[in-house]
């Protein structure tokens, strides 16, 4: 899927914006991107999604698109002062913190392999990993100047 700084929910966000920084023109905003979904299996599984957002190849590409427009709509003239992008993909590890269990290979063995249960939403710790990037962001906010 690609995306549009003009187009879709991008719209909505600026009127959101827009109406923050009227009421609160000294707010900071940060905009959080999306972490990279699971390439370990687990699409759709507990929601019933197809298309692009059931595959791996599909919503990983979706997901680096999604990021890479939110990191422009961020260094709008318009919002580059008092809004910021938080790469959220670049802290978490898609690996280790998204639903997973441990399945045999086969019906033949006792071999057991790491299959992802859920490929969009983390563990908790995986939203530990999330938090850890907000944290780092909103640290520039408050520090000394």
């Amino acid at each position: 899927t690609d995306y549009n700084v003009n187009e879709g929910h991008f719209i909505y966000a600026q009127k959101l914006i827009d109406k923050i920084h009227e009421e609160y023109p000294n707010a900071q905003i940060r905009c959080l991107g999306i972490q990279m979904p699971s390439q370990n299996g687990g699409m759709g599984a507990n929601y019933g999604a197809t298309g692009s957002y059931s595959d791996a190849y599909g919503i990983l590409v979706s997901a680096m698109n999604y990021n890479k427009c939110l990191e422009e709509f961020c260094k709008l003239d318009k919002y580059s002062s008092f809004v910021k992008y938080v790469d959220v993909a670049g802290q978490f590890d898609t690996d280790y913190n998204m639903p997973s269990k441990d399945k045999p290979v086969n019906n033949r063995s006792e071999i057991t392999e790491v299959v992802g249960t859920n490929g969009v939403h983390p563990t908790i710790n995986g939203y530990y990993q999330i938090a850890d990037a907000v944290f780092r962001s909103l640290c520039e906010v408050y520090q000394e100047k």
